[in-house]
């Protein structure tokens, strides 16, 4: 085989591996475009408050480990402190999300999310608690809402 040949082989390959390796993190990128959250948000597994940015938050149901070990957090609370409306449309089972930036259309029992029209894939899906309580993974929290999670 020729230098040129497999100078164009390799070349393609590197390519396609540069792009296959990109396209994730592309996708995670445009899901958010609001600036990045400077809010500080602590909790602890199990426990009923929040706090966030020094301001102690009461919930009805404590944060907590689902089955793949993934700490599933209360989403009202925690949009809602970072300056995000949220309203529950019962009949379609879905939660709106919108701030200046973004809107967020969340499905319950699906993890299936739409920000500004683009649809993404959640790694764990947001479930629905009694008393009609959303929780969300952080995943949801880093990616789509913009926080960053330490």
């Amino acid at each position: 085989m020729s230098k040129i040949k497999r100078i164009a082989i390799f070349s393609i390959i590197l390519l396609f591996s540069i792009i296959i390796l990109l396209f994730p993190l592309e996708a995670k990128e445009k899901a958010n475009t609001s600036p990045m959250l400077t809010s500080t948000l602590t909790l602890t597994l199990g426990e009923k408050q929040l706090d966030i940015d020094g301001k102690l938050h009461t919930i009805e149901i404590a944060s907590y480990c689902d089955t793949h070990s993934e700490v599933m957090m209360p989403l009202r609370v925690i949009a809602e402190s970072f300056g995000f409306d949220v309203k529950w449309i019962s009949s379609e089972q879905k939660i709106l999300i919108k701030d200046g930036y973004k809107e967020i259309i969340l499905f319950i029992d699906s993890n299936k999310v739409l920000v500004n029209n683009q649809q993404f894939e959640l790694d764990y899906t947001p479930c629905l608690l009694p008393p009609g309580r959303t929780f969300v993974s952080l995943q949801f929290i880093n990616e789509i809402l913009g926080a960053k999670v330490v």
